[in-house]
């Protein structure tokens, strides 16, 4: 390519060494490049980061456990990668070609609160029948109320998993990651891990061998925690900590207080409660409103019970409507028409409780 666009545009012709060259001179590498999703749609992914930040949070506040879960296959076939060879040696790894069916399937969920890998092995394609039989192996061995977030894969929604989200007390939500946004599930860096680690320019032959191999891998994670929480970071995490005092804003006791009130009477009066508070009719007028956990609404006063329900509301709020993070200003602003006050049920991630909903959301 260099030597065409050089022949194009001065009509000289280089060789490769001297090609390698200038671009030595000019600063230029050599990197492997990387997929960009171009269909990734890009504002999803940043409220997505914000739905993340207020479920890391709120989850930590009500002690459960945040999974991302994906599956992936490795093949008995050599996993070509590169390797240390002596100058002018070939690289060249042993191939007994095994079917393409000799595979080992795998879901795998990560915690990177805890660092700890929940695993199961898959026999056959993943369905949604698989994928409840995985939550309900995740459920069972991991007593706290369960966040899981996965992506847009056919194996994650259907009938089954319907109807397995209606076991009573179940305490397990599920959220969708954003379409195209593989780099957000720390699953992936599992995966990937075990390619460098397990499988790379190793020929196994058999899935059997695959599975022996693979399943030592993951059993020994057990007692890698601290390396789990290191190398399984991505940039969603990296993006989500600019909202942490936003969100740490979200979740604190509420101490309301009017700023025009607080204003016109000075500093002579204790103001703990805008005189709005219990006057939704005068105060939801307006369509801005701000939630936060015991005062959902700044103006109306309508207050939730637990942070739980904040989190259920205010997450699933933010799928939609404008909802979104004020970062330097109230948490959360919910610009919607006037709707009377209702009573919501919120998620099984926070118990399946009953609370006042603010008339703004």
């Amino acid at each position: 390519m260099v030597r065409e666009f050089v022949q194009r545009c001065f009509g000289s012709s280089l060789s490769r060494s001297s090609c390698l060259n200038y671009l030595h001179r000019l600063d230029f590498v050599l990197k492997r490049p990387k997929k960009r999703l171009v269909k990734a749609n890009a504002e999803r992914r940043v409220a997505f980061v914000r739905e993340y930040a207020l479920l890391r949070a709120a989850a930590q506040a009500i002690g459960a456990k945040l999974f991302f879960a994906d599956e992936a296959h490795f093949y008995a076939d050599v996993d070509l990668r590169g390797k240390w060879v002596l100058r002018g040696e070939p690289a060249v790894v042993d191939s007994t070609s095994p079917r393409w069916g000799e595979k080992a399937s795998y879901y795998s969920a990560i915690c990177l609160e805890t660092g700890e890998v929940e695993v199961m092995e898959l026999d056959g394609n993943s369905s949604a029948a698989t994928s409840v039989t995985f939550l309900q192996q995740l459920r069972a061995h991991h007593p706290e109320p369960l966040i899981v977030i996965w992506d847009n894969g056919p194996a994650h929604g259907g009938a089954p998993l319907r109807a397995y989200l209606t076991t009573p007390d179940l305490r397990l939500r599920l959220v969708r990651l954003p379409a195209y946004s593989p780099d957000f599930n720390p699953d992936e860096h599992v995966w990937g891990w075990v390619r460098a680690e397990v499988t790379a320019n190793t020929c196994f032959g058999t899935k059997a061998r695959v599975r022996e191999k693979v399943g030592a891998f993951f059993r020994g994670l057990a007692d890698r925690t601290d390396e789990v929480k290191r190398r399984c970071q991505t940039i969603l995490q990296t993006k989500a900590d600019s909202y942490t005092a936003a969100v740490h804003a979200i979740l604190q006791p509420a101490t309301h207080v009017d700023p025009t009130l607080a204003l016109v009477l000075g500093s002579g009066r204790d103001i703990t409660q805008c005189p709005q508070a219990n006057d939704p009719e005068r105060s939801c007028e307006r369509p801005g409103h701000f939630v936060s956990a015991g005062a959902a609404c700044f103006r109306c006063g309508v207050s939730t019970s637990r942070v739980s329900d904040l989190l259920c509301r205010t997450v699933l709020t933010s799928q939609r409507s404008s909802c979104k993070l004020a970062v330097g200003r109230s948490p959360v602003v919910v610009s919607r028409k006037r709707r009377a006050d209702r009573r919501t049920t919120v998620g099984s991630a926070a118990g399946g409780a009953t609370v006042n909903a603010c008339s703004c959301l």
